[in-house]
């Protein structure tokens, strides 16, 4: 799993870390100087030198209070063999989420249909949750690192911080719980943005296409064709134009 850093589109793939670059990046997280050459090399060795991996298992060590951060030096007592350390990104984001309370699944399970980056309006309504309720909810969320708030939108907006943490929750999901909760997102979020619609033509597209409500997402894989083609987007245009002549054939 090479770490990717998204440009305009294009995903640039990063080298993998060695291990003296493993051992600062742990320092630094945890804020302790003198960290077990043997627990940095059980990481690079588990990790295969992914950052992101790396930085997963340090956040889920420290909310299992397994490893205490910034106490300047090291738990003597804790038992380096004893450490479990998950073997696949999932196993940390399913580590994580198994230890929240149900509100706060709740709210990420929606973000996660919602997709990478949603808004509070429509979060709040899809959940159907009080509104203080949503906000503590949120805030966990953001403490532990799983989302942030986008400060440059002009909406009150929400991001996941790893688009990983989404796709694992998303994934352990039923076929039926997907369908019917992307054709309730859709819906919402064709109510809160009715005036703006243009905004939200790509996501409108794919939550009613998943959620196999065939003229709705005719009508926006239509309108999404010509968005992307006025940005002179072609082949995104084309794709779903494609998309479209699949729905309009199966109606």
């Amino acid at each position: 799993q090479e770490r990717a850093c998204y440009l305009l589109g294009y995903a640039i793939e990063l080298e993998r870390f060695k291990l003296a670059e493993i051992g600062t990046m742990v320092r630094d997280i945890l804020g302790i100087e003198d960290v077990p050459e043997k627990f940095i090399g059980k990481l690079y060795d588990e990790s295969e030198g992914n950052p992101f991996f790396v930085e997963e298992v340090l956040r889920a060590l420290v909310e299992e209070g397994v490893v205490k951060k910034d106490s300047y030096v090291w738990d003597s007592g804790v038992d380096l063999s004893a450490i479990r350390i998950p073997g696949t990104i999932k196993d940390i984001i399913s580590r994580r989420v198994a230890r929240m309370d149900e509100n706060t699944k709740k709210v990420l399970i929606y973000a996660a249909v919602i997709g990478n980056r949603f808004n509070f309006e429509v979060l709040h309504k899809v959940t159907a949750m009080d509104v203080n309720e949503l906000l503590d909810a949120i805030d966990k969320l953001m403490a532990v690192d799983i989302i942030r708030e986008d400060r440059s939108s002009e909406d009150e907006t929400y991001i996941f911080d790893h688009k990983q943490t989404a796709s694992v929750i998303y994934e352990e999901m039923s076929k039926s719980r997907v369908r019917l909760m992307h054709k309730q997102v859709g819906d919402i979020t064709e109510e809160v943005y009715a005036n703006r619609l243009d905004e939200v033509v790509y996501p409108l597209a794919r939550h009613f296409a998943l959620g196999r409500e065939s003229q709705k997402a005719y009508k926006y894989n239509l309108l999404a064709g010509d968005k992307a083609r006025r940005l002179l987007a072609y082949y995104e245009a084309i794709e779903y134009y494609n998309q479209a002549i699949k729905l309009l054939s199966g109606m």
